[in-house]
C-alpha cells in the first residue's frame, strides 16, 4: 500500500519541475537532473512516513506497557498468583498420597511460607525491581509517584511472606499512611531492591519499613558500611502530615549504604492496621500466629539473608516452644477466624502464647515505638485544640525516620 502513495508524489514532482521556465540551455538540464534527485528522495521519505510512525508507535507501546491499564493490579496480585499455581503444583505432585498423608503435606506446604521462628527485628525480606522508562521523569530518574506504585506490590508480597495466616482465613491489612524519605534518586533503566523489616507495633498498629536499595554485587561488596555524609534530598509524607519536624532529617548526617554496602535510595514507612472483618487484630497475635518469635537465647536465629525469596522457602526453621498451639489452630481455618475475630479473649492468662513471645525483645520494642508513635503527652500538655499533644514519631511529624537513617 505504500509504493502507491510513494509514486504520486514523485510524479506530481517531475510535473512541476518540467513547467518552470528555465531558459539557459547549459543550466536548465542539470538543475533538472539535481531538483529531480531530490524529489525522489523526498518522495521516498514521505512514502515511508506511515511504516516509520507504526514501528515508532509499537516502540513506544512497549516500552511503556507496565503503565497500560490493569499492569498495576496484575503486578500487585502476581505474588498470590504464584502462590496459588505453587499449590497447584504441589496437590499435583502429591495427588496419590492418601488423604490423611495428603492434608499433612499441604499444612507443611504452607507452614514453610510461615517465617517460623524468626526475631520479628531482625528479619528481612528483599524483592528486585527495574526502573523502565516509564517510570521515569525528565531528569531520567525514577519518578517520586513510581516508589508508591513499585512499593504497592512489594508491600503485598511482604504481606504474604510475614503474615499469611491472616489472609488465609480472609483477613486483611488496611493501610493508614506511608511516608517516603528521598535520599538520592535512582537513575533510568537500572536496577533497585526493596527490603523490607518490621520497625515497630504497639496495641493497633504496626510499622514496616522499607528500604530501595542499589543492589551490590559479591565481587564489589564494601568492606565498610555506616558512611556518614550530607546529602540533598527532601522528605514526604503520602498523608500530608510532612513539617519542619521532617525537614530537620536534611541537616543530619545519612547512613549512605546497607551493612552489606547497598546504597540506600529511598526509606519508606508504612503504618497498618489487620483486620477480620470490622475487628482489629492487636498486631502481636498476628506475629506470633505467623511464627515469629524473640528467643533470650538465640535474639537473631533463624533470620533469612537478604535476597531469600519472599515465600520464605530458604528460612531456617525453629519452631517456637508455643507452635502447636498455633498449629492447632491453623488446621482449621474457622476456628482460627473466630480467634482472630476475639475468640483470643477467652484463652486463659497460662495460654496466651502472644503475651509472652516477644518478651525477649519487649524492651526493643517500647524503645523503637516511640520513634513511630512519639512519647506519651505529659500531664498538662495541651495543643491549641485543647488535647493532649503526641511529642514525636511519625504521629506527631516525621521523628520516626530518624532511628532508620
Amino acid at each position: 500500500m505504500t509504493a502507491p502513495t510513494a509514486v504520486r508524489p514523485r510524479a506530481q514532482a517531475h510535473s512541476l519541475l518540467a513547467s518552470l521556465p528555465l531558459s539557459s540551455p547549459v543550466f536548465a538540464p542539470l538543475v533538472r537532473k539535481m531538483s529531480a534527485k531530490i524529489l525522489d528522495l523526498l518522495a521516498g521519505v514521505v512514502g515511508a512516513t506511515p511504516r516509520v510512525a507504526k514501528w515508532l508507535g509499537i516502540a513506544l507501546l512497549v516500552v511503556n506497557a507496565g503503565g497500560l491499564p490493569l499492569i498495576w493490579h496484575f503486578r500487585v496480585f502476581s505474588a498470590l498468583f504464584e502462590l496459588r499455581l505453587a499449590q497447584l503444583w504441589h496437590n499435583i505432585r502429591h495427588i496419590h498420597l492418601p488423604r490423611k498423608r495428603k492434608t499433612a503435606a499441604l499444612e507443611k506446604f504452607f507452614e514453610d511460607r510461615q517465617p517460623v521462628g524468626l526475631h520479628p527485628f531482625r528479619a528481612k525480606w528483599a524483592v528486585r525491581g527495574f526502573v523502565w522508562p516509564y517510570a521515569s521523569d525528565f531528569n531520567l530518574h525514577m519518578s517520586n509517584s513510581s516508589y508508591a506504585a513499585a512499593l504497592d506490590s512489594a508491600r503485598f508480597r511482604f504481606a504474604l511472606a510475614m503474615f499469611p495466616l491472616v489472609f488465609k482465613t480472609g483477613g486483611w491489612a488496611a493501610l493508614a499512611g506511608t511516608h517516603f524519605s528521598f535520599i538520592r534518586e535512582i537513575p533510568m533503566l537500572s536496577t533497585y531492591e526493596v527490603r523490607a523489616e518490621v520497625g515497630a507495633w504497639d496495641e493497633k498498629w504496626i510499622w514496616i519499613v522499607a528500604r530501595f536499595v542499589k543492589p551490590v554485587s559479591k565481587s564489589k561488596r564494601r568492606g565498610k558500611a555506616g558512611e556518614k555524609a550530607p546529602v540533598n534530598g527532601h522528605v514526604v509524607s503520602a498523608n500530608g502530615n510532612a513539617d519542619a519536624v521532617g525537614q530537620e532529617l536534611l541537616k543530619k548526617a545519612i547512613r549512605l549504604h546497607e551493612e552489606d554496602g547497598a546504597d540506600v535510595y529511598t526509606i519508606t514507612v508504612s503504618q497498618l492496621v489487620y483486620k477480620q472483618g470490622r475487628i482489629t487484630i492487636p498486631p502481636a497475635i498476628v506475629l506470633a500466629t505467623s511464627g515469629f518469635f524473640a528467643s533470650a537465647e538465640h535474639p537473631a536465629r533463624g533470620t533469612p539473608g537478604l535476597g531469600v525469596p519472599t515465600n520464605g522457602v530458604a528460612m531456617t526453621r525453629v519452631p517456637p516452644p508455643y507452635w502447636a498451639q498455633v498449629q492447632d489452630l491453623a488446621r482449621d481455618v474457622r476456628k482460627l477466624k473466630a480467634f482472630y475475630q476475639g475468640g483470643w479473649r477467652d484463652y486463659p492468662p497460662e495460654q496466651r502464647f502472644w503475651e509472652y513471645a516477644f518478651d525477649a525483645c519487649e524492651a526493643e520494642r517500647q524503645q523503637r515505638l516511640v520513634s513511630f508513635a512519639g512519647q506519651a503527652p505529659a500531664e498538662g500538655d495541651y495543643g491549641s485544640a485543647g488535647k493532649l499533644v503526641v511529642k514525636g514519631g511519625l504521629l506527631g511529624g516525621m521523628d520516626g525516620l530518624k532511628a532508620y537513617i
